[in-house]
């Protein structure tokens, strides 16, 4: 009964096309869910609807969509707050201290040098945001209790999006002028295929899944998910070689990509309906460019604003590239590398784009580097995702890291990554058999 229920709430929650503007408030129904089943007792249930309920909210519909109401949207967030640290071991672990010291020296220095140096704008609203990140990092200084999510659960709601999103690609959504979700937490479609694999489920089951969501990301015409997703399965791959031992499948793997980089483009007249996803028209871009060896005009196209944010973003003294221009800071844009942005993206508020100074930006190691600095981010990366997978761990380092790229730029994707690297269940090395 539960099963069917949350596979139908998320199934329902994408019905933005017919059940607008209702489907903005299924939220509800595993939020209340959640409530109910943390009264009985039946934490691991409740817990499982929580991350759900804050899944199927939608944080942003670019004006296009439906948004959840704000009281509820605040309520689910202020809930995962409480849970996160009331199933917390109140007390302080030494390693985590460390740690956690010389981030906040990094942090003081870099608001000092900041503050010296002067030049670096600040926005009480990032100020804000800086401290509410800081304060659920400090939930990780403390040790977690023995509950767990329930990965089957978030599966089944899971996959009730992935199919209304399936259905919604094929018989409703026809505007390819506008994206199919703006949902900040969508890239979380992808754990239906990352399970299926983790449970080695058959193999019509995972070929199904992932041929539906590499279809529904395509058409959410997101770069990043789309890359990250790329780059995160070679690494997986490429580490379950090494940590196999098979130098000879590493060596065959290389030199099919070189023999791949070098083949001749697959030329598709561009008139073609192919060319209507906007992913397969930029990574056939990408392609065409990569042959000819412009590796600049690559980088540019990736997004033109994500490689102008780069060029701000590394365009400062090393010392705050290293350790942080401080809480609150933000980049001026001297030489109008942003110029060229509209009011009409989503990318920047008016405010920020009319005084050419940017506290927003669209990478978290660009977001959060700016102000606590690039190491512990490297080092959170790597935490989340590398580190994770050469211990075996290839499924739960691909979640995590797809997770962390494409969500943590807004309050509910820093929410869902916190729940996830807190309560993701133990389990087995390789086989990652438990649930």
């Amino acid at each position: 009964m539960l099963a069917s229920m949350l596979f139908t709430c998320g199934f329902l929650a994408v019905q933005r096309f017919t059940l607008n503007p209702v489907n903005a408030t299924i939220c509800a129904v595993p939020y209340v869910l959640f409530i109910v089943n943390m009264i009985q007792g039946h934490q691991r249930v409740a817990l499982s609807c929580l991350v759900l309920a804050l899944f199927l909210s939608v944080d942003n519909g670019a004006g296009v969509y439906a948004e959840t109401v704000a009281p509820l949207r605040y309520l689910i967030y202020a809930s995962v707050i409480v849970v996160l640290f009331h199933l917390s071991r109140w007390r302080i672990r030494k390693q985590s201290l460390v740690l956690a010291t010389l981030l906040c020296c990094g942090i003081l220095f870099g608001s000092l040098s900041s503050t010296l140096l002067g030049g670096v704008p600040l926005d009480t609203v990032t100020l804000q945001r800086d401290l509410m990140v800081l304060f659920i990092l400090s939930v990780f200084l403390l040790p977690r209790n023995s509950v767990r999510l329930d990965l089957q659960l978030l599966y089944l709601g899971s996959l009730g999006y992935l199919v209304g999103e399936v259905l919604n690609a094929l018989f409703i959504y026809k505007d390819f002028t506008e994206y199919l979700n703006y949902n900040s937490t969508k890239a979380f479609i992808a754990l239906p295929m990352l399970y299926s694999i983790m449970k080695k489920k058959n193999i019509i089951t995972q070929t199904t899944l992932a041929v539906m969501t590499l279809y529904v990301i395509f058409l959410y015409g997101s770069r990043m998910i789309t890359l990250s997703l790329i780059f995160l399965s070679f690494a997986a791959f490429i580490t379950y070689i090494i940590k196999s031992g098979n130098s000879k499948s590493l060596l065959g793997f290389l030199i099919a990509l070189i023999l791949l980089v070098k083949i001749d483009s697959i030329e598709i007249p561009s008139d073609s309906e192919l060319f209507e996803f906007k992913a397969i028209a930029f990574l056939f871009q990408v392609i065409e460019i990569i042959s000819n060896s412009e590796i600049n005009q690559v980088l540019v196209l990736l997004d033109p604003v994500r490689f102008a944010e780069h060029q701000l973003f590394f365009d400062r003294p090393i010392s705050q590239i290293i350790l942080g221009s401080g809480l609150g800071s933000g980049i001026y844009d001297f030489n109008s590398l942003l110029g060229f942005v509209t009011f009409d993206q989503t990318a920047f508020s008016e405010n920020e784009i009319i005084s050419s100074t940017y506290f927003n930006f669209h990478d978290f190691w660009i977001d959060f580097g700016l102000r606590f600095g690039v190491l512990p981010i490297i080092y959170m990366f790597f935490c989340l995702t590398q580190i994770l997978m050469w211990r075996k761990f290839y499924i739960k380092g691909m979640l995590f890291g797809l997770v962390l790229i494409n969500t943590t730029f807004a309050t509910s994707g820093i929410l869902l990554m916190a729940l996830l690297v807190r309560l993701w269940p133990e389990e087995r090395p390789l086989g990652e058999a438990n649930t």
